[in-house]
């Protein structure tokens, strides 16, 4: 516990030498709005200072956005395309907070009161805001006919002549680096590849397909073998059919195979009623749906990036005696 506290202590340490933290005054320490600090695991492995804003999202109003999903990816990328990615490191500590409005995000930590100065991980509105802010400077890059995609701090972008997707690479990082962004290079495929993991997909360019990261994969599995062992919580099923969905654009007909699970699910557990924690047995019939899951041919098959015209219209009119259909 002591070794925990010691690290939080650091990071906020580190946090004031970034300047994304200022000291709150003794004489002012009374007002605002006060929150908890505590950490989470990144990807990496390494631990990352949050504040619990939770209570404060409650005053928050939200805003609907959009930001560029895997559908957008996939209708940028094309066979044969070379790619690199960027990473912008502590990208929300460079959107400075209002400074009448940094007293609503405090902590205190060893009877010593912060408060960010800068955009940080917790509130409802920190994705919207950023993503408002990023969109402009990407909407800069494709008037010069660059080609790419941009997810909050994870950038692609995309070309089919590798000396090109070089020029706009540097391009790209030159004009992020003269707004203040910095690139974290240990975290950015600054090489043009053919082979790139972008927001949970793997793109083997060279061939044309996109699969699910083995992490991703790996992950499912896991959970839905924990399913099939017998009865387990509603909160275990709504974890399977979240990882499944964040697959759906990348598994072919994974949508099929998705739906009894939603049904066996809505069938015995009412969400308006019954508690998260409510058991919920795996009959054989839905053992046999949650199979095809376990099976790499289906998972790791691969989405093509061809897109393929359509052949056939089949249009329809409404009809007071009957209905017909006409092919074109």
């Amino acid at each position: 516990m002591s070794q925990i506290w010691n690290f939080l202590k650091q990071e906020v340490k580190n946090l004031l030498e970034k300047d994304a933290v200022e000291i709150v005054q003794k004489t002012h320490i009374q007002t605002g709005f006060y929150s908890t600090l505590f950490l989470v695991e990144k990807k990496n492995g390494k631990l990352r200072p949050v504040i619990n804003l939770r209570p404060l999202n409650q005053y928050l109003k939200k805003q609907h956005f959009k930001m560029d999903t895997m559908t957008k990816v996939l209708n940028l990328v094309k066979k044969g395309d070379w790619a690199c990615s960027l990473d912008l490191q502590d990208a929300y500590l460079h959107v400075p907070i209002f400074p009448k409005h940094r007293k609503y995000l405090r902590f205190a930590i060893d009877e010593t009161v912060y408060q960010f100065k800068v955009l940080c991980f917790g509130p409802t509105s920190s994705p919207r805001v950023f993503t408002k802010i990023v969109s402009v400077v990407a909407a800069h890059l494709r008037k010069q006919g660059i080609r790419l995609a941009v997810y909050l701090d994870d950038w692609l972008i995309v070309d089919q002549q590798k000396s090109v997707l070089v020029k706009n690479r540097d391009t790209t990082i030159t004009l992020l680096t003269s707004l203040g962004f910095i690139i974290n290079t240990e975290k950015s495929d600054l090489i043009p590849t053919q082979t790139i993991t972008y927001i949970g997909g793997l793109f083997r360019l060279d061939l044309g397909l996109v699969y699910p990261t083995p992490e991703r994969i790996k992950n499912l599995k896991i959970t839905i073998i924990q399913l099939m062992k017998g009865q387990i919580s509603a909160r275990h099923y709504l974890k399977v059919l979240g990882l499944i969905a964040s697959c759906l654009e990348l598994i072919p007909n994974s949508r099929l195979f998705m739906r009894p699970i939603q049904m066996h699910l809505l069938q015995v557990w009412r969400p308006s009623k019954m508690s998260l924690e409510y058991q919920i047995p795996c009959t054989q019939e839905l053992k046999a749906h949650l199979a095809w899951w376990l099976c790499r041919a289906n998972t790791m098959k691969g989405r093509s990036l061809f897109q393929e015209s359509t052949s056939v219209t089949i249009t329809t009119d409404a009809s007071m005696t009957g209905w017909g259909g006409g092919d074109i």
